[in-house]
């Protein structure tokens, strides 16, 4: 039992994270030149373990903080 609420519990983590990407990619479209639309945007690919993305869109971030 406990174990399918640890699986329960991941499965809505994953979720949230899905959406968090969901949503900060919007953003980007929204805001391509908002430093903090790709800061947040690569926080939610950092937190899905998607390494090159979130580095690729931190790489932008710092470029658009002036």
């Amino acid at each position: 039992e406990m174990q399918r609420s640890l699986v329960g519990s991941e499965m809505c983590i994953r979720a949230d994270i899905d959406k968090a990407i969901e949503i900060s990619e919007e953003c980007v479209r929204k805001f391509p030149t908002s430093y903090e639309a790709y800061y947040y945007n690569g926080c939610s690919y950092q937190a899905a373990g998607m390494v090159m993305e979130a580095l690729k869109a931190y790489k932008i971030a710092d470029y658009l903080y002036i």
